[in-house]
């Protein structure tokens, strides 16, 4: 994520900034990313600060701050620098992406969906936007607008697992359980140590009427050390074997 601020901040200093405050604000500038990078976030954000205090006009150091203080957990104060990035460059993407991010963290899914949604109107070839967007739409009980994204995720990367994961989560919050083991299926297909993708079969197939199959699904996901299925199994597993 702080690539993008590196190559903004190049930029912006080559042509905004005037060179007698351009050092001092590269200086500091610099030593965020550098802070940030070592994941001291505290410090980053007290050198994107001072950045900030010589030129208060520049978004690219209240994005890179807002990226800082996302990392640190501190929600409400990176959405208030997003806000202020896009308050000055309403046009770039990644600070509505972050902004939304960082209302999903807070709970806050209806607008994160909204962020996500205007930073596909920049660019919507990005498929982690239409992931994090399927993501806060599952929190708000739109499984079907959740499943259309993930869909899309899939569609443009086959390969990756937690979007098939997530795709039969929605699917099972909706009843499909049919649908809900396909996807997983093919997520074990690609991870076969999928402890998520056991445990979710293995309710699906219970809850489709296939308990046998549904138990070794759970026990699998007890192997890999999910910590809740020691009681699904005992509560609907300590069955006499199938008659052959």
């Amino acid at each position: 994520m702080m690539k993008r601020c590196i190559l903004l901040a190049y930029m912006a200093f080559a042509i905004a900034l005037p060179y007698a405050c351009g050092q001092s604000v590269e200086y500091y500038f610099n030593q965020g990313l550098a802070k940030h990078s070592q994941k001291d976030y505290g410090g980053a954000i007290a050198d994107f600060t001072r950045a900030i205090e010589l030129n208060p006009g520049n978004s690219v150091a209240y994005h890179c701050r807002g990226l800082s203080r996302l990392e640190a957990k501190d929600y409400k104060g990176a959405i208030k620098d997003f806000d202020k990035a896009i308050s000055i460059n309403p046009g770039y993407e990644p600070s509505y992406f972050y902004r939304a991010l960082a209302k999903h963290n807070q709970g806050d899914y209806g607008n994160a969906v909204r962020d996500f949604t205007k930073a596909l109107e920049f660019d919507a070839q990005k498929t982690e936007t239409y992931f994090r967007r399927g993501a806060s739409r599952h929190q708000l009980r739109d499984y079907r607008g959740a499943i259309a994204d993930f869909d899309r995720v899939i569609a443009d990367d086959g390969q990756r697992v937690e979007a098939f994961v997530s795709q039969a989560q929605s699917r099972y919050a909706m009843s499909d359980f049919h649908g809900a083991i396909f996807d997983l299926d093919a997520a074990l297909n690609l991870d076969a140590s999928n402890v998520d993708a056991f445990y979710l079969r293995g309710m699906a197939k219970i809850r489709a009427g296939k308990l046998y199959d549904g138990c070794d699904d759970l026990r699998q996901a007890d192997l890999l050390g999910h910590p809740e299925t020691k009681n699904l199994i005992r509560d609907y597993c300590n069955l006499p074997e199938p008659q052959k």
